[in-house]
């Protein structure tokens, strides 16, 4: 997974995942530093990602699912 939407976002993204997987997420701002993490249990198709509390910038988006496959998703948070 390499996408998401709505880009640029004013705060909620929307990332489509695999149904059925499960991931760690990993979000970054442009200067690297870790912002949030977690956990999505059994994906139900679409993840989505609330940067509304972010201030406005960019944003990586890392996800690593159980077999250690890994996706980055690039978001700008306008």
């Amino acid at each position: 997974r390499d996408h998401a939407y709505p880009v640029p976002s004013n705060g909620l993204v929307y990332i489509p995942l695999p149904s059925g997987e499960s991931y760690d997420y990993y979000i970054y701002n442009s200067m690297g530093k870790l912002c949030d993490q977690g956990s999505i249990a059994n994906s139900s198709g679409q993840y989505s990602v609330d940067l509304s509390q972010h201030t406005d910038g960019m944003y990586f988006i890392h996800l690593h699912d159980r077999s250690g496959t890994r996706y980055q998703v690039k978001v700008l948070k306008q």
